[in-house]
């Protein structure tokens, strides 16, 4: 069992040599589809290759315009210099910042200014990424200073309004760890999502400091002007993807991946990630060289990439095998010091629209394999940091792999939140050498057992799978209890409904173990036991929920998917054109192709979800994808995404579907 794999990759994974990885990948600028993202690379093949892995750099075209299913590739961007300078009439130049002292200084991706640079004043657009914030202020030939995302900023003011340039200042919040503008003298990570220089645009980034001091300025109405030069080239090139393998007995192959890119540092974003699992697939392949362990029956693979646009150009590249490939594991952020930083170490488990016992297998290493503490008594141990487990959200390669159209199942090991994401100071210091050894362990013993299950351990997996949902469907239905209680009345069928949604996911979790077996015949009989298992623990809840509704004398109210009974064109069959979701920032790219009036529909649609405050805004499409499978219609598919995340918006998915028509994302 997975318990003897963990014991034998805690004597040979060691956390100072995981930490040392994670200096080393540190020393790279390794932004997406540029030379230090490859030297990156490079330095990790020799690595794995080093430690006797069959290692591969993996090429792919970076035209600025080829496409891996939905997702466009950008040319290879370089930088050489990027300086931006105060004037103040009568007063010597003042540089204020400089890439080549913080690479964060410049907006990543930006292009190049005129030798002698762009000089001209500044203006404060607070919310510079909206259309009405130009209605009275004249940018033409200035820089734009805003707090808001360059590359929302530059679609408006330097393509539309003429302005010279972007500066960005403050830094959005991240409760609880971080307050809006807070870290004030430090540069966030911010980037042009342009595909080449055409796309592109002059930006530079400040500390709240500095961007302050500049305010300041503006409102006390000093004569300023800025000047900026940058020297950048964007080039048709190639990125690289970096592939280790542990050649198994059979077929089928079970994947780690970790993304490679981001800023020189950026320490736990991602170099954690990269470090932990060369640290875990190092230390497999030693274990089994020196016997160990056992040759596994399937292939381990190691998947080194640019966030995203690897994934889909690896898949996409190997479709063909996609059946070959029975599970994954994302690493991401995994490495920091929680007392610093912040976070808690989480599972994030894959979605429900795809069967998988995946998540529950490292949901049961996770929890009992840290036994690092006791009680006073010592009848109980229990781990020395914080931890949980949580449902999809998305934002990481695994949600790629993890579409059913992909069909991957792919959980996440993160820690989150982190006071220093996306900031300068996301440096080796704040890095927990022991946590990165508690994720290698983690994604070692995880790949190790999938790979290497036979009949006994995946009776044992389900068994687990099945006890998982009778130990964690109480609690879920009493949390929905309290949360369907409502002044008027009690959303009863509004919860029968999930439960039931509930019980068919989780029996179909149950029946994806036959992938792992050749002879799946002798898995039926176990799997029915288990389903039956999932279907009575159910039925106590449904009996529950009546015996509270009939005890509390509370009124049933019909609220079941009362906005879909009242919207129209709900019976449309969406179906997509490309396997895995639909790349973002292709679809920002695609939006140029809308008259002017169908971009700003678009984004007030976009608006929708977050004016309601709804939490996962930014993942409801995504949902809304994994559904479409071609069959069912869209009210079958809002009906699914209710079930799943309990929030449902037909007028906005009817929208979003005509645009991924219009763009040729779908077709109905």
């Amino acid at each position: 069992m997975y318990k003897e794999i963990f014991k034998l990759l805690q004597g040979e994974v060691s956390s100072n040599k995981v930490f040392g990885y994670l200096e080393e990948i540190c020393n790279f600028h390794r932004i997406q589809v540029s030379p230090g993202i490859t030297a990156a690379g490079e330095h990790c093949f020799k690595v794995l290759a080093r430690n006797g892995l069959k290692t591969e750099i993996l090429q792919y075209a970076a035209s600025g315009d080829n496409m891996n299913w939905s997702s466009m590739v950008p040319q290879e961007w370089s930088i050489e210099e990027g300086e931006l300078y105060l004037i103040k009439p009568g007063e010597e130049e003042e540089r204020i910042c400089r890439y080549g002292d913080c690479e964060l200084s410049v907006v990543q991706r930006t292009r190049s200014t005129p030798p002698a640079g762009l000089e001209g004043p500044v203006v404060v657009v607070e919310n510079a990424n909206e259309e009405q914030a130009y209605e009275d202020i004249d940018v033409a030939g200035k820089w734009v200073l805003t707090d808001k995302r360059p590359d929302a900023v530059q679609r408006l003011a330097v393509k539309k309004y003429n302005a010279l340039g972007v500066i960005v200042d403050g830094m959005p919040a991240l409760p609880p760890v971080r307050k809006k503008r807070g870290l004030e003298d430090t540069q966030q990570y911010h980037s042009f999502i342009g595909f080449n220089e055409e796309d592109a645009a002059v930006g530079f980034v400040l500390t709240s400091s500095q961007g302050n001091r500049l305010r300041e300025l503006c409102r006390q109405g000093e004569d300023i002007s800025l000047r900026g030069k940058v020297k950048a080239s964007f080039n048709p090139g190639e990125f690289i993807n970096v592939s280790a393998l542990i050649e198994g007995e059979e077929e089928g192959e079970i994947l780690l991946i970790a993304h490679l890119c981001h800023p020189r540092r950026s320490a736990n974003d991602n170099a954690s990630g990269v470090a932990a699992a060369m640290a875990a697939i190092t230390a497999l392949k030693k274990l089994i060289e020196e016997g160990e362990l056992r040759k596994p029956r399937r292939s381990i693979r190691l998947l080194l990439v640019p966030e995203m646009l690897g994934t889909y150009a690896y898949l996409a590249a190997n479709e063909g095998r996609l059946p070959e490939i029975l599970a994954g594991l994302n690493l991401d952020m995994v490495g920091q010091k929680q007392e610093i930083c912040g976070g808690v170490f989480l599972v994030e488990m894959p979605s429900r629209a795809l069967g998988s016992s995946t998540g529950d297998l490292l949901q049961v290493i996770l929890e009992e394999s840290f036994a690092e503490g006791e009680n006073v008594g010592g009848s109980l141990s229990y781990p020395l940091f914080r931890w949980g487990v949580m449902p999809f959200s998305g934002g990481s390669d695994h949600y790629i792999l993890s579409d059913p159209s992909v069909g991957i199942p792919c959980p996440m090991l993160i820690q989150w939140p982190d006071r220093y994401y996306h900031t300068a100071l996301d440096t080796p210091d704040k890095i927990d050498p022991v946590m990165l050894k508690r994720a290698a362990l983690m994604a070692g013993t995880y790949a190790m057992f999938f790979a290497d299950a036979a009949e006994k351990e995946i009776i044992w997996l389900g068994d687990r799978v099945a006890a998982n949902f009778e130990a964690q469907i109480p609690a879920e239905t009493g949390r929905l209890m309290s949360e369907y209680t409502k002044e008027d009345g009690f959303l009863l069928n509004r919860l029968l409904l999930r439960l039931d949604f509930f019980q068919a996911r989780k029996e179909e979790d149950l029946e994806s173990v036959k992938s792992f077996l050749q002879n799946q015949d002798q898995l039926d009989k176990h799997i029915d036991s288990w389903q039956k298992r999932v279907r009575k623990a159910v039925v106590q809840q449904k009996e529950r929920v009546q015996e509270y509704v009939k005890t509390m004398d509370i009124n049933i109210q019909d609220e079941n998917h009362k906005e879909m009974k009242s919207s129209e064109g709900l019976n449309i069959i969406p179906r997509r054109i490309h396997k895995g979701p639909i790349d973002g920032r292709t679809l920002i790219k695609m939006l140029d192709n809308l008259e002017e009036e169908e971009k700003e529909d678009y984004r007030k649609n976009e608006k929708k979800l977050e004016v309601e405050g709804f939490t996962l805004a930014r993942s409801y499409p995504v949902y809304l994808q994994y559904w479409m499978d071609g069959q069912r219609t869209l009210e079958e598919i809002l009906e699914k995404v209710k079930n799943e995340i309990d929030y449902v918006n037909p007028q906005y998915a009817l929208k979003y579907c005509w645009f991924l028509k219009k763009l040729g994302f779908i077709e109905y």
